[in-house]
């Protein structure tokens, strides 16, 4: 089946989508490459361009929580969780966290007893990092990859391949929600149900600063590409802009019905797309403040991240139904508006194709035939006299 847009007369791709929530995705150094991953057990990596699933990788005793490449691109780190416990799995906050690497030429790194929550290389059974507490996040940065848990109150940042402590934060008065690393690395962000944003300085760590104005728990905060200012989420669907230097606030983006459960700037600052529970996104003018563009998916908003190329307009989101969905941001030079075209987008649910032989099948293009047999689907179809994307 294709989708055929009505506006510019163009095809949308339709890929396979998650059967169960979508936690994390990030684009690839590159900018190329998009990976995700799902409460159902598995990470995707898809052609950024195309949303064409090139590889996947998928657990029967764990959930995936979150993903993250390495700096250079040659490894995606994943925290999971082990199936085993009871507790809900609640998409911004991931109990019981264990850490699994995978490299992209084929070698596996893995973990062996989730309940110790250890790394062991599977060739040498050696353990390379246990963790103790829970893990909310993996942050990929210049100086190495970093593990990042928090308890009641507190921030633990953690080196990746040594397990050593690099720094530990405690000032919130309730539940860390959210942590952000400032690009300049001088500051880490954390996002607090105590109200608050606070700015940590990575040197001393100290209280750098704590940002006031939010009315409910923040639940999301992220840093500007070039670190001097934070954007955060609320319960109440609100997204403030601060200034990291003065700690004012700078705007105030109101629209959202229900709590904003993902914000991220554009790689050039002056706009936002966040995501709420209210199952829009919402594409915002940071100077000035306003609202250019809002778009309702087929479900809770998760996850959001913006292409990393530095002039790219595209972004991708993750919702709780499986789902994701490539967008792009077209400028209307004349009126200077925009809007946001869709690119592709994956569906959710576990349609199975094994045992569904396509050979000498007509009319297929060569991305059908690549998405049929990404959901079993056997043999090869008839390309003779077709015209092959």
């Amino acid at each position: 089946m294709r989708l055929w847009d009505i506006v510019s007369g163009g095809t949308r791709q339709i890929a396979i989508g998650y059967s169960e929530e979508m936690l994390s995705v990030v684009y690839s150094p590159h900018g190329d490459q998009v990976v995700s991953c799902s409460h159902d057990g598995s990470i995707r990596l898809r052609d950024a361009e195309s949303g064409v699933c090139r590889r996947t990788v998928t657990s029967d005793l764990h959930k995936v929580a979150n993903v993250s490449y390495s700096q250079g691109g040659a490894l995606i780190v994943s925290g999971m969780v082990d199936r085993k416990n009871e507790r809900e799995l609640f998409p911004l906050f991931i109990p019981h966290t264990t850490i699994v690497v995978y490299s992209l030429p084929g070698n596996q790194v893995t973990s062996g007893d989730s309940g110790s929550r250890k790394i062991e290389d599977l060739k040498t059974k050696e353990c390379r990092l246990s963790i103790a507490g829970s893990v909310d996040s993996i942050m990929n940065l210049p100086k190495g990859i970093f593990i990042v848990s928090s308890d009641y109150r507190g921030v633990t940042i953690r080196e990746f391949e040594s397990g050593k402590y690099i720094h530990e934060f405690d000032g919130h008065s309730d539940k860390v929600m959210g942590v952000a690393y400032s690009p300049r690395d001088d500051l880490i962000a954390s996002a607090g149900r105590d109200t608050t944003v606070r700015l940590w300085d990575t040197e001393t760590g100290k209280c750098h600063r704590i940002l006031i104005g939010h009315a409910d728990c923040v639940w999301v905060v992220v840093f500007s590409p070039q670190g001097d200012q934070v954007a955060s989420g609320g319960e109440n669907g609100v997204v403030k802009v601060w200034d990291v230097g003065t700690g004012e606030c700078l705007c105030t983006l109101t629209g959202h019905a229900k709590q904003v459960t993902s914000v991220i700037f554009s790689p050039k600052g002056d706009r936002i797309v966040s995501g709420s529970y209210d199952k829009t996104i919402r594409l915002w003018g940071i100077a000035p403040d306003r609202c250019q563009a809002v778009q309702e998916l087929s479900s809770h908003v998760l996850r959001i991240a913006w292409s990393t190329k530095p002039d790219a307009n595209c972004f991708v989101v993750g919702c709780e139904d499986g789902s994701e969905w490539m967008g792009e941001v077209i400028e209307d030079e004349d009126s200077k508006s925009c809007h946001i075209h869709w690119r592709w987008r994956t569906v959710s649910g576990g349609l199975n194709l094994e045992e569904t032989v396509i050979q000498d099948v007509r009319g297929l293009s060569q991305v059908n035939k690549q998405l049929l047999e990404q959901r079993g689907a056997e043999g090869e179809p008839s390309f003779r006299g077709e015209v092959r994307d």
